[in-house]
């Protein structure tokens, strides 16, 4: 995925290099948002007493660049450069104690467009290169991308549309996908040409979750799915280079079958709300820009992806004594753990299992403190089935203990 990326931009590059005898003059242009964004997050396997749906504010900022070039008659290059953050992202829980506070979210897209135009139509493909980080983890995470595009006009009215594919080049192993999918349509209405109104809808499936080394309980399962939509009014202020414009954007990132956390619906959902101005060049209109400069684009998902981590956080491996109670030992593991049975502060049945604190002093690479500052357990190397206390004494009526440990499963 990486040569096929960086093969397009480099044929692309050429291209525009030996433009010279292009008829039409270079056109784009450069622009700049600033807004906020609000953000929605569930945990649907969680008691709705402990998690809640939560939501929180942000500022948003981003930025584009873009570059149309005629290579030939009929034949185009557009060439862009697209990023987008926002500042800090909270999630909330019923126990104040349990808040965190992450980084914003970052993305970025550089991209190259080779393009057939007629009249009335354009036909062609891209690639490029998509980075992202991990609000949960603090990772990241790049992909390089392939599609292809198509546009028709159709009077005052221009419907354009993507289809494309993104591979993962390298990541840091934080539930981000391998692969992406992904499809894109919008439709841009003019009432005059330098007044437009735009509409787009996209859906992208993601497959092949990479989890953390740590987890090594979880498989590498779970489709993603982010579903994005968005409106967009932009006005060209007759005899200049600037544009202002109002943009509306949103998404619902869904895994609805973690392979953390079983069956629910465990999703994150963002609301970006910006104001833009462009400087354009080139062009005199914004119509004009449309049907023969910069009019192509590049996929709106991915401003989702650094929500991977959030989405699927394992957060059934939380196994620090400070959220417990009643907490009683039971028995000794053969590794020499302590065995105990206990209930959770936000309560829900007894259960039977360790404690991250003994862990550590024996099998500290099995321990690991999250964001929200508790630790987790990788059960799968402590070698024990977390269960309830009455599956456990049923179990043990029957079997030895040494027969019940041992389990490619976790929990609590």
């Amino acid at each position: 995925m990486r040569r096929l990326s960086l093969l397009i931009l480099a044929g692309a590059l050429l291209a525009f290099a030996g433009a010279a005898d292009a008829q039409e003059p270079l056109s784009g242009y450069l622009g700049f948002g600033a807004g906020a964004t609000r953000t929605q997050n569930d945990v649907g396997t969680l008691p709705a007493f402990f998690v809640d749906r939560t939501s929180d504010t942000a500022f948003a900022l981003g930025g584009e660049a873009r570059l149309n070039t005629w290579l030939a008659p009929g034949w185009t290059a557009q060439f862009d450069l697209a990023a987008e953050g926002t500042t800090g992202i909270k999630t909330n829980s019923t126990f104040s104690f349990l808040d965190t506070q992450h980084d914003g979210r970052v993305s970025g897209v550089a991209a190259a467009h080779a393009s057939y135009r007629t009249e009335n139509f354009l036909v062609g493909g891209f690639g490029g290169f998509v980075g992202a980080n991990n609000i949960e983890f603090n990772g990241h995470m790049h992909y390089g991308m392939v599609g292809a595009e198509g546009q028709g006009d159709f009077g005052p009215l221009t419907l354009y549309g993507q289809a494309g594919y993104l591979g993962l080049i390298d990541g840091s192993h934080e539930f981000e996908a391998e692969r992406w999918g992904f499809v894109r349509a919008v439709g841009r209405y003019f009432w005059t040409p330098d007044d437009k109104l735009q509409l787009e809808g996209g859906y992208a499936l993601g497959s092949d979750l990479r989890p953390p080394a740590f987890f090594s309980l979880v498989a590498a399962t779970g489709d993603q799915n982010i579903f994005d939509w968005g409106a967009r009014y932009e006005h060209r202020f007759a005899d200049s280079i600037v544009s202002a414009g109002f943009e509306y954007a949103g998404f619902h990132y869904d895994n609805s079958v973690s392979p953390t956390r079983g069956a629910g619906n465990n999703d994150a959902n963002e609301h970006v709300f910006l104001l833009s101005v462009k400087f354009h060049f080139g062009q005199g209109s914004l119509l004009s820009e449309d049907r023969r400069g910069a009019t192509l684009e590049t996929p709106s998902f991915v401003r989702a992806l650094p929500w991977a981590g959030e989405v699927n956080d394992p957060v059934f491996l939380v196994s620090d004594r400070r959220l417990k109670q009643e907490i009683r030992r039971l028995d000794t593991l053969p590794n020499g753990l302590p065995l105990y049975a206990f209930r959770y502060i936000w309560g829900g049945p007894t259960y039977v299992g360790v404690m991250a604190q003994d862990v550590i002093a024996v099998l500290a690479d099995a321990v690991l403190r999250a964001a929200d500052g508790f630790y987790r357990v990788d059960y799968a190397r402590v070698g024990f089935r977390m269960t309830t206390l009455d599956r456990w004494l049923a179990d043990r009526a029957t079997r030895p203990l040494a027969a019940a440990a041992g389990s490619d499963q976790g929990g609590g």
